[in-house]
């Protein structure tokens, strides 16, 4: 990747300029369509037979979509933070994750963007609790990196007497349309999605460019912890064919390949390939 200059920011554009785009017409997606006023990314739509259906309300929207993604045999799901102006939608979000059993939810948004914060979302400190509707969440325990922050949450709906576990990481200091600075902390989350191999959700602000920007780099360390090779632009195109939005630029398709090359190095023995610098 080095040596085919990858981390040239004239062929990163190039590489980027030429990825194709497969975008679905809005007239072939009705229920995102009829729904425009709740969805961040409006030029960005969702077929119906990708949207996630609330079993307990089919009529209820949630801006989120289901990506094939090959050889995970686990349900993956990209989705938009939820509009805090409306508290239906935050209950919405969480019945989502419980209906769906998902482990890991990724989340890369900053501070008060769009006026947002976390704690609108789900408890921060541990040992506190939130409700929002019938779903009550209590955070069971929080750990803090330099650039990522997890989320230990149980989950449980009213009338429910199961509750569910998931693991929320947040990456910090993401800012849209832009790579990512803390290249290793970011590959250090991936990695431990990989390792829990369950149903995933990663989220950012619109669900298509930092959150399109973790699948493409989850789909191609899976690939190549299977064994095979990976193309960066064909993985992103084949995503692109499942959501439209994936990776938004130039910046964001050269973190894909950095953190690619941060991770090879990392688990390398080869000396040459240690002292390479990324």
């Amino acid at each position: 990747m080095v040596a085919s200059g990858y981390f040239n920011n004239t062929t990163i554009t190039g590489v980027y300029k030429d990825l194709s785009t497969t975008k679905p017409s809005l007239d072939s997606c009705p229920c995102f369509k009829n729904n425009i006023q709740k969805v961040r990314a409006p030029d960005c739509p969702i077929p119906d037979d990708k949207l996630i259906k609330l079993a307990h309300s089919p009529d209820s929207f949630i801006c989120a979509s289901r990506v094939n993604v090959p050889d995970f045999n686990r349900t993956m799901i990209l989705t938009q933070v939820p509009d805090v102006s409306n508290s239906q939608n935050i209950e919405d979000f969480w019945r989502m994750i419980f209906q769906e059993k998902v482990i890991s939810i990724v989340i890369a948004v900053m501070p008060l963007e769009s006026s947002v914060t976390l704690q609108q979302i789900f408890p921060l400190l541990t040992g506190t609790y939130a409700n929002h509707g019938k779903m009550f969440l209590n955070n069971k325990k929080v750990e803090s990196a330099v650039a990522m922050t997890s989320y230990k949450l149980e989950i449980l709906p009213d009338g429910c007497s199961n509750s569910h576990f998931t693991t929320l990481y947040h990456l910090h200091n993401w800012r849209q349309k832009r790579g990512y600075d803390n290249i290793g902390e970011l590959v250090t989350t991936i990695e431990k999605v990989l390792q829990v191999n369950e149903n995933t959700v990663f989220m950012s602000m619109n669900g298509t460019g930092r959150a399109g920007t973790m699948l493409a780099l989850f789909t191609a360390m899976l690939q190549v912890s299977k064994g095979k090779e990976v193309n960066p632009k064909e993985t992103i195109e084949k995503l692109r064919a499942e959501r439209c939005g994936v990776v938004d630029s130039a910046e964001q398709l050269g973190t894909v390949h950095k953190a690619m090359a941060h991770w090879f190095k990392n688990k390398s023995n080869s000396e040459e390939i240690q002292t390479l610098k990324i």
